[in-house]
C-alpha cells in the first residue's frame, strides 16, 4: 500500500513525466505510490535497456565479479553458482536484490550507491591489490570503477553486459506528450536527460525543462544542471523509494497555508 503523502488531491493535479525505462518491480510501485499519492504520472521512456550475451568460460580465473546495476546481474546472473568460490559486490540495494532470483548473495554492498565512491569504500575494506575483478558494464558505464581499482593494484576486466540506447523516435502522441508542459520532470539517468534534450531539439523547440526537474544520483543531477542550470528535487539516498518522499515533500511544502 503506498504511504499516505498528506498530499491534498485536487481537479489540476500536478503532472509528472517520468522518463525511465518500462516500468515494473520497484520502478511501477514508484509509480503506483505517486499516482496513490494525488499526482497525475505520466510515463515514457525516453532510454532503453539491452541486454548483451556474455558467456565466461572459467569463473576460477576471477576473485570477484562487481555489479555496479541489476542490469549487469541480469546478463550473467544464470551463470553464477551459489557454490561458487568467486566473491561478489554490489553498488546500490536494487543491485544487490536483483540477485536473490539466482539464488546469489552479495559478499559486500557499498554504503554508497555510486561507482565513483564505491571504489574506496570496497579497498578500505579489502587488500585490493592483486584482486582479479569481473566487471560486467554497460555501454555508458563511468570507467572511474575499472581505473580506480587498477590504480591500487587490481586487474579488472570490463565486460559489455548490456546496451543502453537513447530514444530517438517519437510517435504523435510521444512528441505532444514531450512538449506538454509538466510540473516535475523526474530522470534517473544521465541518459535520460540527453534524450529529452535531443527529442526537443528534433521539434525545434529549446531543450530546457518547463517545471521542475528531480535526479536520481549525483551523475544524473550533474547532467541536469548541466542542461537545464538546475536541479529541484535530489534525494540523499539513490533509492526510488527515498525520491517518492521527496517530490512528496517538494509539494506538499508548495501547498498553500
Amino acid at each position: 500500500m503506498a504511504a499516505d503523502s498528506g498530499f491534498k488531491r485536487s481537479p489540476a493535479r500536478p503532472r509528472i513525466l517520468v522518463t525511465r525505462p518500462l516500468a515494473v518491480g520497484e520502478s511501477l510501485a514508484f509509480e503506483q505510490d505517486l499516482e496513490a499519492a494525488g499526482f497525475r504520472v505520466l510515463s515514457m521512456p525516453l532510454i532503453e535497456v539491452v541486454t548483451t550475451a556474455v558467456s565466461v568460460s572459467d569463473w576460477a580465473q576471477y576473485d570477484w565479479v562487481f555489479f555496479t546495476s541489476k542490469n549487469a546481474v541480469k546478463s550473467i546472473g544464470s551463470q553464477l553458482s551459489p557454490a561458487s568460490r568467486l566473491s561478489i559486490a554490489c553498488v546500490g540495494p536494487a543491485t544487490e536484490q536483483a540477485l536473490k532470483p539466482y539464488g546469489l548473495h552479495a559478499d559486500f554492498v557499498s554504503p554508497v550507491y555510486d561507482a565513483r565512491n564505491a571504489v574506496q569504500y570496497f579497498a578500505d575494506r579489502y587488500a585490493v591489490n592483486g584482486l582479479r575483478i569481473f566487471w560486467p558494464c554497460g555501454n555508458l558505464a563511468d570507467p572511474h570503477l575499472k581505473t580506480g581499482l587498477e590504480s591500487q593494484g587490481a586487474s579488472v576486466t570490463a565486460c559489455p553486459a548490456y546496451e543502453t540506447r537513447l530514444k530517438s523516435r517519437f510517435s504523435p502522441q510521444e512528441a505532444q506528450a514531450l512538449l506538454d508542459p509538466h510540473d516535475l520532470l523526474v530522470f534517473t539517468s544521465p541518459s535520460a536527460v540527453e534524450a529529452f534534450q535531443q527529442g526537443l531539439r528534433q521539434m525545434d523547440r529549446p531543450p530546457e525543462a518547463q517545471g521542475a526537474v528531480a535526479c536520481l544520483g549525483p551523475r544524473t543531477a550533474q547532467a541536469a544542471l548541466k542542461a537545464f542550470g538546475r536541479v529541484d528535487i535530489q534525494p540523499e539516498q539513490y533509492t526510488l523509494s527515498a525520491l517518492s518522499t521527496a517530490i512528496r515533500q517538494y509539494f506538499k511544502a508548495k501547498e498553500p497555508l
